[in-house]
C-alpha cells in the first residue's frame, strides 16, 4: 500500500509527537469518521492506514525515512505484513 498523503497530517499530529498521542489522535478520528457511525469510508481508510504505518515503530521510522520532509507522496514505501 503507497500512501498518496501525508500520515501526520491524516491524524493531526506534528512529526515529533510520541507514540501515545498518536495512538490517541487515532483512536478519536477513527470513532468519529468510523462508516458503522455515519463516516466516509475513504476518510477512515486514510486514517487507518495512517495509523498503520505511524503506530508501529519500525513502519514510522521506514516512513519518516522515506518521507524527511511531509512529501505527500511515497512511492518507494510500501508496507509489508510483519510476521
Amino acid at each position: 500500500m503507497k500512501p498518496d498523503f501525508d500520515c501526520y497530517d491524516v491524524l493531526g499530529v506534528s512529526r515529533k509527537s510520541r507514540h501515545a498521542e498518536i495512538v490517541r489522535a487515532f483512536r478519536e478520528l477513527s470513532k468519529a469518521n468510523h462508516p458503522d457511525r455515519g463516516g466516509d469510508p475513504k476518510t477512515f481508510d486514510r486514517i487507518a492506514t495512517a495509523y498503520r504505518i505511524l503506530g508501529t515503530r519500525s513502519r514510522r521510522d521506514e516512513y519518516d525515512s522515506l518521507n524527511p520532509e511531509g512529501v505527500l507522496f511515497v512511492p518507494e514505501f510500501e508496507m509489508v505484513e510483519e510476521s
